[in-house]
């Protein structure tokens, strides 16, 4: 099915509903929160913002609440209105790591959605592209996007790669030496995640904290996102729960992806 005609996910904690927690996500201070037409940006000139860029359903929801407040609710229906989490301070694991006020938004996206038309896209110190690794086509669609193209023409912006709910091994539908290959042929650093669990989200928010550093110090940013039609070979649409893989037909336009030896991060990793 693909991730565009979705139905209301029944799996714990990665999607939310607006009409449930709209109302009272402003007044209560909780770490989500939600406007119709302005999301409220921190004016702290310090703040990191990276953006949560994904489909319907791949727990960009539950991912910005444990990032930001280290909680983890059960959500059955997808998120249909932009959201934003408080601002939260973060110190990364390293000896000389500095202490970032860090903010994270994420908007709703289709196909043809525009980040340029965004108001927080000038502000942007990094995104996250994230899909879900119980549902193949929220990976393989990525490229049909708008909004990746604009990443990809993006030279300053660090990205990257996070796979979520990696604690559903049974309904694991994406191949990760697929994903690995996909991501180290354009240079992204990639981690799975789990909000259920809080596995490699604290990991996810210090990989692009370092990435953002090192542009700001002036230093070559090599997590690039290559162009599909630089890719050379395609990946199939199977399923590869466990040992069993068995091929899906391939869905009509869907993207190729290069398994070339690109330059791939040493901060790219996955959960077992």
């Amino acid at each position: 099915m693909s991730c565009f005609g979705k139905k209301e996910s029944s799996k714990g904690g990665d999607s939310s509903s607006a009409a449930s927690n709209g109302a009272s996500a402003g007044s209560s201070g909780k770490a989500v929160n939600k406007t119709k037409d302005k999301l409220a940006l921190s004016p702290d000139p310090a703040l990191l913002l990276f953006a949560v860029l994904g489909f319907p359903g791949v727990g960009r929801t539950s991912l910005l609440k444990r990032a930001s407040q280290d909680l983890f609710e059960k959500r059955t229906q997808i998120t249909t209105e932009d959201e934003i989490s408080n601002p939260f301070k973060f110190t990364g694991s390293s000896e000389d790591a500095e202490e970032s006020l860090v903010q994270l938004v994420s908007p709703v996206l289709e196909l043809d959605t525009q980040l340029r038309y965004f108001e927080w896209y000038s502000r942007l110190s990094g995104v996250f592209v994230v899909f879900d690794v119980t549902d193949q086509d929220s990976f393989l669609d990525i490229e049909q996007t708008y909004w990746w193209e604009e990443l990809r023409r993006s030279k300053d912006l660090p990205v990257v790669l996070l796979g979520t709910r990696a604690d559903e091994k049974e309904e694991r539908t994406v191949n990760r030496d697929e994903i690995k290959r996909w991501a180290k042929s354009r240079f992204l650093p990639y981690l799975e995640t789990s909000s259920a669990t809080g596995h490699n989200v604290t990991n996810g928010i210090e990989a692009i904290t370092v990435l953002h550093k090192r542009v700001k110090d002036g230093f070559p940013l090599r997590t690039r996102v290559r162009s599909f039609s630089d890719s050379a070979s395609s990946v199939s649409r199977s399923s590869s729960s466990g040992a069993d893989q068995k091929k899906l037909a391939p869905k009509p336009g869907a993207p190729k992806v290069a398994e070339g030896n690109g330059n791939g991060s040493k901060g790219s990793s996955s959960s077992d």
